[in-house]
């Protein structure tokens, strides 16, 4: 399907496009070509048609932040590298990005999960320059945060270093708050990037807390750091219409209503419980096959006749399908509670126009494509 045949089928929702400040846009499973393809037509579109200039990923607060004030500075490679987690480290999203450096968009970050050493290295050259020894303090205390974190969690682990660990965070925050001029005139940043930059220090010490936390509330407060992070960013720009791009997880409007593993409130809950000003777009595929978060693909389960893949597929022989939830008839489907694969495998129960604004469906995806480092 071209970008012109795309914006004809996305017509049916263009008065939501046109009067809403966030568009939250979902996927079920990051490592799909197909999805990852239709978001950047969509991106296409709400930027050229109404005025959409802010991305807001589900990754590093800090790292996009530095990459996104860098980005006419660095290759198409090193920006996506740089600001994305790594299941996002395709060709797909490779071009994406480079929409990003020609555009007047810009890119934000808005997770606190240790993401990869380019906010280290940043912040490093930053600190070395006025105490060397703080500087190592930070490198130990960033790998150390990385090791732990990715054993999801070693809590007796962080509990021995949490300690010394709060101490490097916030003396590096004491030493930024006290040169902030100074680094800002060195590093040619502004004063919003700074106070991000900032913020994602402070996500350490959140981040120490959130490894001593089952992965339940793990969860949970890890959303409502994303949500607190978003609400800057629209406050910061009222005026101006962003784009989340992130899992179906966390763009739900009532994760908490739904039943199945992780059904705590995520970041699109907090949001539209503050915000009237949201559009909730969930993604859902038939079938194929997908790469997991560590790029290893498999088979998406076959779907049950009470699932929401076998209703929103069986009605239509479309590729692509669009649905949006305006009717509060009980006799459709998308207003009972139904089966859904999560990423393709998972199960879980919820009603669809609880959770979503609308949804659009894709039959058949494959693997996302990785750019090798």
């Amino acid at each position: 399907m071209d970008l012109q045949q795309l914006n004809e089928k996305l017509s049916i929702y263009k008065d939501v496009f046109r009067k809403k400040k966030i568009i939250f846009l979902g996927e079920n499973g990051h490592g799909v070509s197909e999805i990852q393809k239709l978001k950047i037509k969509i991106v296409e579109h709400l930027h050229e048609n109404f005025g959409f200039n802010k991305i807001v990923f589900e990754s590093g607060i800090g790292e996009i932040a530095i990459a996104n004030h860098h980005k006419h500075h660095l290759s198409t490679k090193e920006f996506l590298m740089n600001s994305l987690y790594d299941v996002w480290h395709t060709k797909e999203l490779f071009n994406l990005f480079r929409i990003i450096q020609n555009r007047e968009l810009a890119i934000f970050g808005i997770d606190l999960q240790f993401q990869n050493y380019y906010f280290h290295d940043y912040i490093f050259s930053i600190i070395d320059k006025y105490d060397h020894d703080l500087a190592n303090e930070f490198s130990y205390a960033e790998k150390t945060l990385d090791t732990i974190s990715m054993k999801i969690f070693k809590k007796k682990k962080m509990l021995l270093q949490k300690k010394r660990l709060d101490l490097i965070y916030c003396n590096v925050c004491i030493l930024l708050r006290g040169m902030k001029k100074e680094i800002m005139l060195s590093q040619d940043i502004s004063e919003t990037a700074f106070t991000i930059i900032l913020k994602a220090i402070e996500n350490r010490l959140k981040m120490i807390e959130l490894c001593l936390m089952n992965f339940k509330m793990y969860s949970y407060y890890r959303d409502r750091h994303m949500f607190e992070h978003l609400s800057f960013l629209v406050n910061k720009w009222p005026e101006d219409k962003f784009i989340i791009w992130a899992h179906n997880y966390h763009i739900r409007k009532n994760n908490s209503l739904s039943k199945g593993w992780l059904n705590e409130k995520s970041l699109g809950e907090f949001y539209s419980e503050k915000y009237k000003d949201s559009y909730h777009l969930g993604i859902y595929m038939e079938k194929g096959i997908i790469a997991n978060n560590i790029g290893r693909p498999y088979k998406i389960k076959r779907h049950k006749k009470n699932s929401l893949e076998n209703n929103l597929f069986s009605n239509s022989n479309n590729d692509i399908i669009l649905e949006s939830f305006e009717s509060m008839d009980h006799q459709k489907w998308f207003n009972n509670e139904l089966i859904e694969h999560e990423s393709g495998a998972d199960k879980r129960k919820l009603i669809v126009s609880e959770q979503y604004d609308g949804i659009i469906g894709i039959r058949h995806v494959t693997p996302a494509k990785y750019i090798n480092t």
